[in-house]
């Protein structure tokens, strides 16, 4: 058995007790403490507010796909209306910025053509208008992602189209395709001269800025 050294005689009733494992004992217990203030804990902040900037299809072409969404689509039709979007993830940046960037790419109207339905190569499968006639529309992507003024976000290419049914992985697409042809049968050209800026709030996007391309913001040339 150890002998015990130590001060306080209510000690001599603890066995297999010395001053050496004591020692130790405060070793471990600085090196615990080291390690909590190097590896402490980071409280992770919230995720901001999901946003979008997108072209809203209005006029006669977004009056018929918002009907036809809203009988084979319900929920996703409630949620935002027929869109093209041009960036799935804007910056969180001063709106000033955000316009600078946005009449940097759109420097006027953009004309595109609004065709048949299709299925979008994704795992979720969507329906979707398809776009067609995309050369001005292609270039004022590149602009809008070339980072003059801020920086966008998310994927920089993507196949244009206009969803129409969210989730086509659920759903028989076949027959939605057949119908589509009948009820959507779209051949008509388009022209973007707004851009909405959204933000989902409440299970409904809704517009925090709009701009215009066919005005000429103060300050800056279109």
């Amino acid at each position: 058995m150890l002998r015990v050294e130590a001060t306080y005689p209510g000690l001599m009733k603890l066995r297999c007790f010395s001053q050496k494992p004591l020692r130790r004992e405060r070793f471990s217990i600085g090196l615990h403490v080291r390690l909590c203030k190097r590896y402490r804990t980071v409280r992770m902040q919230p995720p901001g507010p999901r946003r979008v900037l997108v072209a809203v299809v209005t006029g006669p072409e977004g009056d018929l796909i918002q009907a036809w969404r809203e009988r084979y689509d319900t929920k996703q039709a409630a949620r935002l209306p027929p869109h093209l979007t041009v960036c799935y993830r804007p910056p969180d940046a001063p709106l000033n910025d955000l316009e600078a960037q946005v009449r940097h790419a759109f420097d006027e109207p953009v004309q595109v053509r609004l065709g048949p339905v299709f299925v979008l190569g994704h795992p979720e499968a969507p329906l979707a208008v398809g776009v067609h006639e995309t050369d001005a529309l292609d270039a004022a992507r590149r602009r809008l992602f070339d980072g003059t003024y801020v920086q966008m976000g998310g994927r920089h290419e993507w196949p244009w189209h206009i969803t129409c049914i969210r989730y086509g992985y659920k759903r028989d697409r076949e027959e939605l395709l057949a119908t589509a042809a009948r009820e959507l049968a779209l051949d008509a050209a388009w022209l973007i001269d707004r851009i909405s800026y959204l933000e989902l709030r409440d299970g409904r996007y809704q517009p925090v800025a709009e701009w215009d391309l066919s005005r000429v913001a103060p300050g800056r040339g279109t």
